[in-house]
């Protein structure tokens, strides 16, 4: 599971991403979505004001705070 993590957070970009209540939840051109916990709204402030949002996430969220994938949850599993 941590190398497809790692996959994704090094390789894809981010197509998307939404905030509410220290839930950050990213979505990536891989087709996987992840959501971070706890998550600060500063951070998510500068992570929309960041000139480059995967650099900003990669630096300051992908290692940083509890993560769940949210993209492979199937009904019935």
């Amino acid at each position: 599971m941590m190398s497809a993590y790692l996959e994704t957070t090094n390789n894809a970009s981010i197509d998307d991403f939404e905030y509410k209540s220290e839930l950050l939840r990213i979505s990536f051109s891989d087709g996987t979505t992840y959501e971070y916990f706890g998550v600060p709204k500063s951070i998510y402030v500068k992570l929309v004001n960041a000139e480059t949002p995967q650099r900003f996430a990669r630096r300051h969220i992908y290692h940083e705070f509890l993560y769940r994938s949210t993209s492979k949850l199937v009904a019935g599993e």
